[in-house]
C-alpha cells in the first residue's frame, strides 16, 4: 500500500526495453530537478494493469512521474480520465516533458486535446476497415465453399484427377464460381473513373449489353466476360493517366494545352 509523500515512476514499455530506458532517464532528470527522491517503479507491460493499480493504491500527497502525457495512455481521451481521477485523489502529477513539470487537468488537456479529433478520426477509420475485413471474410468463404464444392462435383462426375480440375473445359461444364470480392472492386473501379455500367458496356468490342458489367460487378470472375470488363476499365485508366502526363509536360507551352489535356483525360471512349 502506498503511503504519502512517496513518489512513483510510471513507465508504459508497448514498444520495447529501449522505450522504458529514454523514459527511466527523462523521469530521473525531472526527480533530480525538483528534487523528489524516488520510492518505487511502476512499469506497464503487455497483460498488466498497472495504472488502475496506481489509480486505485495512491494516496493523498504522493507524486506520480511520467514521461509525457501519451505515457499514461496511447488514446488522450484515456490519458485525461486517468490524470483526472488521480487529481482528484489529490496526487501530483510530474511531466518530464511538461512546463516546469508540475502537470494539473488543465495542462493536460492543452496537450491532449488538440489530437482527440484525430483519435475519433483514426477509431472510426479501425471501425470501418474492420467491417470491410468482416465482409470480405464472409464473402470470400462463400467463395470458397463453392469452390470446394465445385471441386467434389467434378471429381464425382467425370473420376478425374486433381490437376485436371484446371482444364477450361472441365470448368465451364460445372458454370464458373462467383467471386463477389472481386465483383466488388470491380464496381469501385468503374466509379473512381465515373462510367455508368452503360458506359462501360459501351467499350467492349464488341459492346455488350449493360447487364454483362452488372453480372460481372456482382459475380467477379464468376462472370464469363469479367476479365474483358476488368481490362477495358484498366486500359481506360492508363489512357487517363497518360492524358495528364501529357498535359503536365506542356505546361511552358500554354494553360489551354493543359485545359485540353485534363478535358480528354474526362473524355469517354467510344
Amino acid at each position: 500500500m502506498s503511503v504519502s509523500n512517496a513518489v512513483y515512476v510510471y513507465r508504459r514499455g508497448g514498444s520495447g526495453q529501449h522505450a522504458l530506458d529514454e523514459q527511466a532517464k527523462a523521469c530521473k532528470m525531472i526527480a533530480t530537478l525538483k528534487g523528489l527522491t524516488i520510492t518505487d517503479w511502476k512499469d506497464e507491460t503487455v497483460g498488466t494493469l498497472m495504472i488502475e493499480h496506481l489509480q486505485n493504491s495512491m494516496s493523498d500527497g504522493s507524486t506520480l512521474i511520467f514521461a509525457d502525457p501519451s505515457t499514461l495512455h496511447p488514446r488522450p481521451s484515456e490519458g485525461i480520465k486517468i490524470a483526472s481521477a488521480l487529481l482528484a485523489k489529490n496526487v501530483n502529477l510530474v511531466c518530464a516533458s511538461g512546463p516546469g513539470g508540475q502537470y494539473d487537468i488543465y495542462g493536460l488537456r492543452a496537450n491532449l486535446q488538440p489530437i482527440q479529433s484525430l483519435e475519433k478520426q483514426v477509431f472510426d477509420l479501425q471501425a470501418e476497415l474492420l467491417a470491410q475485413r468482416a465482409e470480405f471474410d464472409a464473402d470470400f468463404e462463400t467463395f470458397s465453399k463453392a469452390l470446394e464444392a465445385q471441386m467434389v462435383k467434378i471429381l464425382n462426375d467425370r473420376g478425374i484427377g486433381i490437376t485436371q480440375l484446371l482444364r477450361p473445359a472441365n470448368l465451364e461444364a460445372t458454370g464458373l464460381v462467383a467471386n463477389p470480392f472481386e465483383g466488388k472492386k470491380l464496381r469501385a473501379l468503374r466509379q473512381s473513373l465515373g462510367f455508368t455500367q452503360s458506359e462501360v458496356a459501351a467499350l467492349l468490342d464488341p459492346p455488350v449489353d449493360k447487364s454483362v458489367v452488372s453480372k460481372a460487378e456482382a459475380a467477379g470472375s464468376g462472370e464469363s466476360r469479367y476479365e474483358d470488363v476488368l481490362m477495358a476499365l484498366q486500359v481506360e485508366e492508363i489512357r487517363r493517366s497518360q492524358a495528364v502526363k501529357k498535359a503536365l509536360r506542356s505546361g511552358d507551352a500554354g494553360k489551354s494545352n493543359l485545359v485540353e489535356g485534363i478535358g480528354e483525360m474526362f473524355r469517354v471512349a467510344t
